[in-house]
């Protein structure tokens, strides 16, 4: 009676389902298509580090994001093709991890360039606070002899940007052992319950990125027009990829390989992953790397890594950068 009842538990366990599924031989042309993508972002990126003028570590994150995305998707191109790698415990986490923390790679160079943003905007001349600079081609800082555009912002709301900021930076997702929560019930239940925290969390700083970024681009009159929307449309972007997540996470599997609803084995549950999930990741990451941040944002070196204005040269250099 004990055996039975185990066998019982044992059939009807289930633990998370997979973010991407195993591939089989039939439908892993996306995948060769993404790592065709990403490579090409690849020369872009070499010739912005090796360009002083575009050279800048603020968006380290997404830089290594695009590497390993070669890599996971050239993963799941041999695991279409090896039977014995598409139940592989330990390629099978590795996918749920890097999956995961991802677009929360990205989501904290965003986070990155917002700061640089907003705090170095605050540097200037007072002026109207109705005043608006229509063509979005003013640098974001003053100097002497630079008409900039610039409105009063006290020292306090200074330290609030720069704080907020700091605080708004994503924390990496917690190494989940996937293999043992394939096999265990409480493992499984864990996985489950920090999916849903890592995910919640990342999903609500995004979506004050993106609030923010709305917000300087109506209010904040020494804001490129231009630099908001484009800070605006890439957190658009990870908003989808984090929604997606959530909408699917309730969803359970009781194999690898398996193909029951819910699973997100099937065929079309693996066209919608890559739909919203690789493809805005991937246009996330293409924008990013593909536009001059330290120019546009003033990210300098590493991004705006002060916690005070001390109005020291660095932020003078930005400002000239901005102007040529």
């Amino acid at each position: 009676m004990h055996s039975m009842r185990i066998k019982v538990l044992l059939l009807y366990f289930s633990f998370p389902h997979l973010w991407a599924a195993p591939l089989s031989p039939a439908i892993f042309f996306p995948s060769v298509v993404f790592v065709i993508l990403y490579a090409l972002i690849l020369p872009v990126v070499a010739w912005r580090m090796i360009t002083p003028r575009s050279r800048t570590l603020a968006l380290l994150g997404t830089i290594l994001f695009s590497v390993e995305r070669i890599i996971v998707y050239s993963l799941r191109i041999a695991e279409a093709h090896s039977a014995k790698e598409r139940v592989s415990e330990g390629l099978v986490t590795y996918m749920q991890t890097t999956f995961g923390a991802g677009f929360i790679s990205i989501g904290h160079d965003v986070v990155t360039i917002l700061r640089s943003m907003l705090v170095t905007s605050t540097q200037g001349t007072p002026v109207s606070k109705n005043f608006r600079d229509d063509e979005s081609l003013e640098p974001l800082t003053s100097l002497p002899g630079h008409a900039a555009p610039s409105h009063s912002v006290s020292p306090s709301i200074r330290m609030s940007f720069s704080r907020t900021s700091h605080d708004g930076a994503f924390g990496s997702v917690a190494c989940i052992d996937y293999k043992q929560a394939i096999n265990s019930g409480f493992h499984a239940a864990l996985t489950q319950q920090l999916r849903y925290a890592s995910t919640a969390v990342a999903l609500f700083l995004i979506i004050g990125v993106n609030a923010v970024a709305l917000w300087a681009y109506f209010a904040m009159p020494r804001i490129p027009r231009n630099s908001a929307l484009l800070v605006f449309a890439v957190s658009l972007l990870l908003c989808i990829v984090g929604a997606y997540r959530m909408i699917v996470m309730r969803f359970s599997t009781t194999s690898l390989l398996s193909t029951a609803p819910g699973s997100l084995n099937s065929p079309g549950s693996k066209r919608t992953f890559y739909l919203f999930h690789v493809l805005p990741e991937f246009l996330t990451a293409a924008i990013l790397l593909s536009v001059n941040v330290k120019r546009i944002f003033a990210t300098g070196m590493f991004g705006d890594v002060a916690y005070r204005d001390k109005n020291n040269p660095v932020v003078l250099s930005r400002s000239l950068l901005m102007t040529k």
